[in-house]
C-alpha cells in the first residue's frame, strides 16, 4: 500500500506489477481491518473518459463523458462532498447528467450525510447504495470509511426507486418499467437491492419481467454495523428497496469472472430432494464430496466450513458456484442453498486465487476496455484480499486494462447477470460481473 494514499496504491497504466502488501499507518484512523484510510488524497488522480459517437448529424451528436471521484476523509459530510467534487472536476466543462454514489458501510449513520453533501456538490440526481467496499481501477478500500462517485454526462440515464420490495421480488421488472419504461436490447439496467430483506433468488426470477431484451447486472447492498442497508435515489433514501439506473443506447458489453476450479469433472444428480443431493454419479452424494476432499487433503467434518464449493453447469457451459450448507450423514448427503432435481450437472469445486487472477485477465482481454466510456465491477466479498491474501490484485488488473478509463467497482454479498439475449438472470457468488460501456 501506498502511506501518501492510506489505499491500494495507484498503478500506472500499462505497468503490471503486483501490489505491495506491506501496511502503513493512517493519521486518523485505526487499522479497521481492509486497507487504512488516509485522511488527504489530494495527489491521486484518477482517470475521465470521453466517448464521441461515428461521425453524423451534427445537430444530434453527443459526447459521453465519464469522471471517478473517490474520497477516504473520514468525516461523512467531507466525504461526499470531496468524492463528488473531484469526479465531477473531471468532466470538464460538460455538466453531469447523473451520478452514482456508493459508500462503504464503514461510514455508518453518517452515510445519508454522505449523501447528501454528494448530491449537493454534483448537482444532478444520484442513486446509490450502502457498500462493502471499493474496488476500482487501481485502488482498493475495504473496512474503512469510503465514498465513490461516478458521475455521467451526455448519455440518456434514468434511475428508479422501487420501495417496499421485499415479497414484491416477482414483480421487480415489471415495477422497474413502470418507472422508466420497457428498455430496449442496446440498454444497459443496473440494479442495487437490500441484501438484507430481498429474496435474491425470486427477485432473478422476477426481473426478467419487464426487462425483455436487456442487460441486467446488480449487487447486494450491505448494512454498517448495526443497521440495515440503505439504498437511494434522489432524494429517497430508504431500507428494503431496489435502486439502480436504465443507460439507454449503452451497448454494454459484460462478463463473468470466476474465482472457482473444478476439481472434478460435471457429474449427473441421480437423486435429489428439495435441496438435498442424495446421488451424484450413481453414488451416494456425500461419499463422492468426501473422497474427493480427502484426496485433495482436506478435512470435512460438521464442525468446519465444506472445504469445497459446487459448481452447478449452465446451458452456457458455465459454471454457477455455491455453496454447500450441510451435511446429511445417515442419508450421506449434501445441501446447497437453492432446490436441485435430478439430471442437473454438478462439479465440485475449490477456490484458488490462481484460477481467479488468470480468468479474469482472460475477461478482460476479451473485452476493448481501453475504447471503452467507462466500466462497472460488482465483485464477491469472498474475493479481494480474503481469496488473494493481499489487497489490491483486481485493483491492478483493471488499472492495467482500462488504461485512462474510469471503472468503478464495490463488493458485496451476491451479484446479479443477464447477458445479451439471454432469458434468465443468474444470481452470482465467487463471482465478478464486468460491464464495459462503449457507449451511446
Amino acid at each position: 500500500m501506498d502511506a501518501r494514499f492510506g489505499v491500494s496504491r495507484l498503478v500506472v497504466p500499462g505497468r503490471a506489477e503486483p501490489m505491495n502488501a506491506g501496511g502503513c499507518s493512517a493519521t486518523e484512523a485505526g487499522d479497521a481491518g481492509g486497507i487504512l484510510a488516509h485522511k488527504d488524497l489530494a495527489s491521486l488522480e484518477l482517470p475521465e473518459s470521453r466517448f464521441a459517437l461515428p461521425a453524423g448529424d451534427p445537430a444530434t451528436l453527443r459526447v459521453m463523458n465519464a469522471g471517478l471521484g473517490v474520497s477516504t476523509l473520514l468525516d461523512p459530510e467531507a466525504a461526499g462532498r470531496d468524492a463528488a467534487e473531484r469526479a465531477v472536476a473531471r468532466l470538464g466543462s460538460d455538466s453531469p447528467g447523473l451520478a452514482i454514489v456508493l459508500g462503504s458501510t464503514a461510514h455508518g449513520e453518517g452515510l445519508p450525510t454522505a449523501v447528501a453533501a454528494a448530491r449537493e456538490a454534483v448537482g444532478a440526481p444520484v442513486v446509490g447504495g450502502s457498500i462493502e467496499g471499493i474496488v476500482a481501477s487501481g485502488i482498493e478500500v475495504s473496512g474503512n470509511p469510503a465514498v465513490m462517485v461516478l458521475a455521467i454526462s451526455g448519455a440518456e440515464l434514468v434511475p428508479f426507486f422501487v420501495p417496499e420490495a421485499a415479497g414484491a421480488e416477482a414483480r421487480a421488472g415489471e415495477e422497474i418499467a413502470a418507472r422508466v419504461g420497457e428498455p430496449g436490447e442496446d440498454d444497459l439496467v443496473v440494479v442495487l437491492a437490500d441484501s438484507q430483506t430481498v429474496d435474491v433468488g425470486a427477485l432473478a426470477a422476477g426481473l426478467p419481467k419487464g426487462l425483455d431484451g436487456a442487460t441486467v447486472i446488480g449487487a447486494g447492498a450491505t448494512s454498517p454495523p448495526r443497521r440495515r442497508p440503505l439504498l437511494w435515489s434522489g432524494r429517497e433514501i430508504e431500507s428494503d428497496a431496489l435502486v439502480g439506473w436504465v443507460h439507454r443506447g449503452a451497448r454494454a458489453r459484460v462478463a463473468v469472472t470466476q474465482a472457482g476450479r473444478p476439481v472434478t469433472e460435471p457429474m449427473p444428480v441421480t437423486r435429489a430432494r428439495g435441496n438435498w443431493v442424495l446421488g451424484l454419479g450413481g453414488r451416494p452424494a456425500l461419499d463422492v464430496y468426501e473422497e474427493t476432499a480427502h484426496h485433495r487433503g482436506l478435512r470435512v467434518d460438521s464442525e468446519s466450513t465444506p472445504p469445497l464449493l459446487v459448481g452447478i453447469a449452465q446451458a452456457t457451459g458455465e459454471l454457477l458456484v455455491r455453496n454447500v450448507v450441510g451435511f446429511d450423514p445417515e442419508r450421506r448427503a449434501f445441501s446447497v442453498p437453492e432446490a436441485m432435481w435430478s439430471g442437473q450437472q454438478l462439479a465440485l469445486v475449490e477456490l484458488d486465487a490462481a484460477t481467479a487472477r488468470a480468468d479474469l485477465a482472460a475477461r478482460l482481454a476479451e473485452i476493448p476496455c481501453k475504447t471503452a466510456s467507462f466500466g462497472l465491477y460488482l465483485n464477491c466479498r469472498a474475493r479481494g484480499a480474503a481469496l488473494f491474501g493481499e489487497p489490491g490484485i483486481e485493483a491492478t488488473q483493471l488499472a492495467n486494462a482500462f488504461a485512462d478509463r474510469p471503472v468503478a467497482g464495490v463488493t458485496g454479498p451476491f451479484q446479479l447477470m443477464r447477458q445479451p439475449g439471454a432469458k434468465v438472470v443468474s444470481v452470482l457468488t465467487y463471482a465478478g460481473a464486468l460491464a464495459v460501456v462503449e457507449g451511446l
